[in-house]
């Protein structure tokens, strides 16, 4: 019984061991993570450092900034946020732009597809009205015609009838 006491403890501290053991595989595999996170900060933060150079000589040298001064590299960076900003914002309304001009032009081709059908339509329904004033016109001329053919028959019938007449007095 003390034996089977004894191998329960020692199981139970293998255990804890074998828990201890895990924990600090889990501990040595983090740090190895965290160091090698590590080392690609110090190479990030390596490779701005010609960028933070010249930054810096931006502050430090007026002239390099097309006459305006900056007073630390913070102000650099909160100015170039705020044109990177206002430059969206333009992309933004540029796009906007660009797309409500795009619904016009179709607006403007519909508006313009109807105009030409009803230009069309209206030149069709000119050319019935000046085919209908040709016909009349030509209706009109062969009356003119008649009525002077009609009008010259009269005359030369009273010329007959004047001549009739005179040839009576002249046998009275």
């Amino acid at each position: 019984m003390k034996r089977k006491k004894f191998e329960d403890e020692l199981a139970k501290e293998q255990i804890l061991i074998d828990g201890k053991a895990k924990d600090l595989k889990d501990m040595v595999q983090r740090k190895h993570r965290k160091e090698h996170e590590l080392k690609l900060k110090e190479e990030e933060i390596d490779s701005h450092k010609p960028f933070t150079s010249f930054l810096e000589s931006i502050v430090n040298d007026n002239s390099a900034a097309g006459g305006e001064s900056f007073g630390s590299i913070e102000e650099i960076i909160f100015r170039y946020k705020a044109l990177k900003e206002t430059n969206k914002d333009l992309v933004n309304e540029k796009s906007e732009i660009s797309v409500k001009n795009e619904e016009l032009t179709v607006e403007d081709k519909i508006k313009q597809n109807k105009l030409d059908k009803k230009l069309f339509e209206e030149q069709r329904k000119l050319q019935q009205v000046q085919a209908e004033n040709e016909a009349i016109n030509h209706q009109v001329s062969i009356l003119e015609g008649d009525f002077e053919l009609e009008i010259q028959k009269k005359n030369q019938n009273s010329r007959d009838i004047g001549q009739i007449l005179n040839s009576i007095n002249n046998i009275s």
